[in-house]
C-alpha cells in the first residue's frame, strides 16, 4: 500500500461500492484523486494552445489518447516511444497516486510548447479556465451501457475493491453515486450542448469503431494538424486499430495496472473488447429496462442519440 492510499484510507470513510473514496460538491471522488489536487486545479493556468482530451471513464480514453499523441507528432511512432515531450505524456492532472511525487498538473505548469492534458473530471470540477480560453476540446462518448460493463471489468479486478454483484454495481451506475464520473448523463449532456462550440469536437465510440480512419481525420483537422499525409493518418490508423493494440503491453496498460492498482492486466487490460453491443451479455430484461427509463431522464431534451449494437 503506497503512502498515499494509507493516507487517505484513514482519513476517508468506505462506502459499500468503493473501498475508499470522499464527497466532493455532490459528487463521489476516489483516494487518487484527492480534494487538494481538485482544489489546486480551481487556479491552474490553462493555456490557448492547450488540448484536453474529456472522457466519461471508460469510453475510449486510452485509445484517443494515442491517436491524438500519434496526430500531435506527425505520426512519429518512434518518438512516443523514445522521446516525446513532457508537455505530450498526456498525464491526468488530477490524479496523485504517489504522494512522494510531484503532482502531475505541477508538472505541466512547467512545461513548454503545446500541452496535451486528458481528463475524465465532470464539467464543475475541471480548471474553470477551460471554459474561459480558446482550448480544443475532444470530447468522446460511449453509450452508456457498454460504458457500464467495461468499468465493471476495471472495477472489480482491483484487489483494493469490495467485491460486488453485477446488479448491485449497476444500481450504483444509475445513481449520483458512481465514483469518479458520477452519472454518466452530467458528464456527456454538458458536452454535447457545446458540440457547436468551434473549440469543441464531439465524437461518439461508436462511430470510432465503425469508421476510424475518417475519425482520425476529423481530430486531426480539429488539431490544426492538416498537413498529414495519406500514409500517415493510414499509419496511425493501423497504429490505433483494436488489434493492434490489444497485441501491445503498452497500449494494454499492462505495467501502469501493475504497478499502481495490482490488477492482473490479462484480466482487465485497458483494451479489453473494444466493441459496441457487448453489455447484452450482462443485462437481464429487466435490468435493460431500468436502465433504459434512467438513460430517458439523462437525454431529457437534448436530442443526443447513441447506439448501442
Amino acid at each position: 500500500m503506497s503512502k498515499t492510499e494509507e493516507l487517505y484510507r484513514n482519513r476517508v470513510p468506505r462506502t459499500r461500492h468503493d473501498v475508499h473514496v470522499y464527497q466532493r460538491t455532490g459528487h463521489t471522488m476516489p483516494w487518487f484523486v484527492p480534494a487538494t489536487i481538485l482544489d489546486a486545479l480551481q487556479s491552474f493556468e490553462v493555456r490557448p494552445s492547450d488540448v484536453f482530451l474529456i472522457t466519461y471513464p471508460k469510453s475510449g480514453t486510452r485509445w484517443t489518447r494515442k491517436i491524438i499523441t500519434l496526430v500531435m507528432n506527425d505520426a512519429n511512432e518512434e518518438l512516443i516511444d523514445t522521446d516525446i515531450p513532457f508537455s505530450m505524456r498526456s498525464g491526468y492532472p488530477e490524479f496523485h497516486i504517489n504522494e512522494d511525487d510531484e503532482p502531475w498538473y505541477k508538472k505541466l505548469e512547467q512545461t513548454n510548447g503545446r500541452r496535451f492534458i486528458p481528463t475524465h473530471l465532470i464539467p464543475s470540477l475541471l480548471p474553470p479556465q477551460v471554459f474561459e480560453k480558446p482550448v480544443k476540446v475532444v470530447y468522446i462518448a460511449r453509450n452508456p451501457k457498454d460504458a457500464a460493463v467495461s468499468y465493471y471489468h476495471h472495477y472489480m479486478t482491483s484487489p483494493q475493491q469490495i467485491p460486488y454483484k453485477w446488479e448491485d454495481y449497476l444500481s450504483v451506475f444509475l445513481s449520483k453515486n458512481m465514483a469518479y464520473g458520477g452519472d454518466w448523463g452530467s458528464h456527456v449532456i454538458p458536452w454535447w450542448e457545446r458540440r457547436n462550440n468551434p473549440n469543441v469536437l464531439f465524437m461518439k465510440y461508436e462511430d470510432m469503431v465503425k469508421d476510424l480512419r475518417k475519425c482520425v481525420r476529423e481530430i486531426a483537422a480539429f488539431l490544426e494538424q492538416d498537413h498529414l499525409s495519406d500514409e500517415q493518418i493510414d499509419k496511425i490508423v493501423k497504429l490505433c486499430s483494436f488489434e493492434y493494440m490489444k497485441n501491445n503491453p503498452e497500449d494494454r496498460g499492462d505495467r501502469f495496472l501493475i504497478d499502481y492498482w495490482k490488477v492482473d492486466p490479462s484480466k482487465s487490460p485497458f483494451v479489453r473488447k473494444g466493441k459496441v453491443g457487448g453489455w447484452k451479455e450482462y443485462f437481464t430484461v429487466a435490468q435493460n429496462e431500468e436502465f433504459d427509463q434512467v438513460y430517458k431522464k439523462w437525454i431529457g431534451e437534448s436530442g443526443l442519440e447513441m447506439e448501442f449494437e
